[in-house]
């Protein structure tokens, strides 16, 4: 810019001068002006925007951002000798892992009744992340003071845990969007759709009469089927997205159940009610897991029970594969696990 005023002024601006400080701030204010045209144009466009700008775009195709979501998981808690009196374990109790760097928290009240020496302890992650999925034997320290001689472990591992939606997360599913318009029964995207609505684990999308363009779609969260405000949410934002002439209806998913029986055969030596009550937390995870109108197969169940520490062998009794109807999510009606 100097150089330019010299060669219009035939005079070279004076150091430190009045010419020379406007100079200098004309130069910042263009910069300035630069970097925010760059910003403008990156965040113009899906394949280079970023954080809330990426939103905005995530906006206009009916999506948001995955929020991340904290470890679930359960603690065996015992006790060096069985008190005389029933000892709880309050929501709120605080557990940590040996090296004190990721906390969890009790989320429901438990009891190791008199005369008792053990329990389980439901816990989620203090914060979100997946980095508080971790294994089996990890938590062993109690943060929370409510009684002396106090043994801790995770006896199986704890999931479910996850980090925010990365950008590129959702970049990819903007695309994606694009990629896959609505155009008719399109399954794939309608539940696609649904599933990026917080709150929903799993959809399943049912034709109702071949060729009418009349649609149900069915909701579940983890282990439940959904509530009445994501229903609400989520059928907004389907019918947002639907082409003139389909009739599409939003439901939470109908609960179905079977019941399991299993007889286990444990290794000798290992603790005989520990393998039942992992095996129990086993199944019960497995559970959570299941989506709308899947079927519940007794051997992906078995796979689950024989990953079991101390657990050899194990047989069913009175539990067969079972098929639900699309609207249904399978919960468990009894577990019942014995030693054979």
């Amino acid at each position: 810019m100097k150089e330019k005023y010299t060669d219009l002024t035939d005079r070279l601006p004076e150091e430190d001068g009045d010419t020379e400080k406007r100079l200098q701030l004309l130069a910042g204010e263009i910069h300035a002006l630069s970097c925010q045209l760059d910003w403008i144009q990156n965040a113009a466009f899906v394949a280079t925007a970023s954080g809330e700008a990426l939103d905005r775009h995530a906006e206009q195709r009916g999506l948001t951002r995955h929020k991340g979501k904290k470890a679930v998981g359960a603690l065996y808690v015992s006790v060096e000798k069985p008190p005389e009196y029933d000892l709880v374990i309050p929501v709120g109790s605080v557990f940590t892992t040996s090296d004190g760097s990721l906390n969890f928290i009790c989320t429901r009240n438990a009891t190791i009744f008199r005369n008792t020496g053990a329990c389980f302890v439901d816990i989620e992650a203090q914060y979100t992340g997946s980095r508080y999925n971790i294994q089996r034997d990890q938590i062993t320290t109690v943060v929370t003071y409510f009684s002396t001689g106090i043994h801790v472990e995770n006896s199986s591992a704890l999931f479910m845990g996850s980090d925010d939606e990365s950008d590129e997360e959702l970049r990819s599913r903007i695309i994606e969007s694009y990629r896959n318009p609505p155009d008719g029964f399109n399954a794939a995207y309608y539940k696609k759709l649904a599933e990026s609505v917080e709150g929903v684990y799993s959809a399943n999308v049912v034709e109702v009469s071949q060729g009418t363009g009349n649609i149900n779609i069915y909701l579940a969260a983890k282990s439940n089927p959904a509530a009445n405000d994501t229903v609400s949410r989520a059928d907004a934002l389907i019918q947002q997205h639907s082409i003139p002439g389909m009739t599409i209806h939003v439901y939470p998913a109908v609960t179905d159940t079977v019941s399991v029986r299993v007889s286990i055969s444990i290794e000798d030596g290992y603790p005989s009610d520990t393998a039942i009550q992992e095996t129990e937390a086993a199944i019960r995870q497995f559970f959570s897991e299941m989506r709308v109108g899947q079927p519940f197969i007794t051997a992906a169940l078995g796979s689950r029970i024989i990953a079991v520490s101390g657990v050899v062998n194990y047989s069913f009794s009175n539990t067969t594969d079972y098929t639900p109807a699309s609207s249904s999510l399978i919960l468990p009606d009894t577990i019942s696990v014995t030693t054979a």
